[in-house]
């Protein structure tokens, strides 16, 4: 009976491992398959990834290959503006640009040229006999030097070259455009076409003097801002130039109208006194009709009577 109890006991043992193992079996391959699924699901997103970055990889090299060719166009516009002529139609432009956006048309004119012969860049007409002078051919290459010198040595040679130009210029603009006999004011503009240029000419206290040189050879240094600050304001001289001189036309008629109505005046009081005398002449010739029609009357009477 023991042994068969024992015999049952052991199967039943046995039984509860096969269910076991069975049991691990199942778990083994549910973990098998979930972690398959992950790996599949890895690599999709890995696969996802690579794409997108090869995406911007491609992105990244055409836009390393636009900035090449934009530092190779800028290397040759900054050659071409080592060119004193085109550097100096390209200033030119900016200025003209720049008076057409504040100035009346009829009040500035491009390329004016002198008696002399002598060409200014731009000529403002202020009034009918006030004019002013703006050059716009600064002297850049030499300040090209000065901002690319690499020690204070050079950088202390290549401003002395550079004022030596600025100085140079601020001459040719006092002989070439003030032209007092022409209408011009007895003082010019030197338009330089970057504020940092200007603030080097009139701030920097290494060149004090040179805003000292200009100012005794009535040359005014302006940069883009303090020139369009000036031409508002002539921007409302002019207006104010023009109001006034609507006003003195309108006070001209209203004198012209005045004097017509004085005019009127005297006729009408003319045409009075010519309406008063003739009525005056037509009552005393009304009462010397009626007198004779009363003496014609009084004949006729005795007449018929007789």
């Amino acid at each position: 009976m023991e042994y068969i109890h024992l015999c049952l006991l052991l199967v039943l043992v046995i039984l509860i491992l096969l269910l076991l193992f069975k049991s691990n079996k199942q778990d083994e391959s549910s973990a098998n398959i979930l972690i398959q699924n992950e790996i599949s699901n890895l690599n999709s997103q890995l696969a996802n990834r690579l794409d997108s970055l090869n995406i911007r990889l491609g992105q990244i090299d055409e836009a390393n290959r636009n900035l090449s060719e934009v530092s190779r166009d800028m290397a040759n516009f900054q050659q071409k503006l080592l060119n004193p002529t085109i550097r100096g139609g390209i200033g030119e432009v900016i200025l003209e640009n720049l008076l057409k956006q504040i100035l009346p048309k009829e009040n500035f004119s491009i390329q004016h040229r002198f008696s002399n012969g002598e060409r200014v860049d731009a000529l403002i007409t202020i009034a009918d006999n006030t004019k002013l002078s703006i050059d716009a051919k600064f002297p850049m290459s030499n300040f090209h030097n000065l901002v690319k010198a690499s020690s204070d040595e050079e950088r202390k040679r290549c401003r002395k070259i550079f004022l030596q130009d600025v100085r140079k210029h601020i001459d040719d603009i006092s002989k070439k455009y003030i032209r007092q006999a022409e209408g011009t004011l007895d003082y010019a503009f030197m338009y330089i076409p970057a504020e940092n240029i200007y603030y080097e000419i009139t701030a920097n206290s290494d060149s004090d003097s040179i805003f000292d040189y200009s100012i005794e050879r009535k040359v005014i240094p302006v940069s883009p801002n303090t020139l369009y600050a000036y031409l508002q304001t002539v921007s409302l001289g002019i207006r104010g130039l023009k109001i006034e001189k609507h006003v003195r036309e309108v006070l001209e008629r209203i004198s012209q109208l005045r004097g017509d109505v004085n005019n009127l005046k005297d006729s009408f009081r003319t045409m009075g006194t010519h309406i008063t005398n003739t009525h005056s002449s037509y009552i005393k010739t009304n009462e010397s009709l009626t007198k004779l029609s009363t003496t014609l009357d009084i004949i006729e009477s005795k007449t018929t009577e007789e």
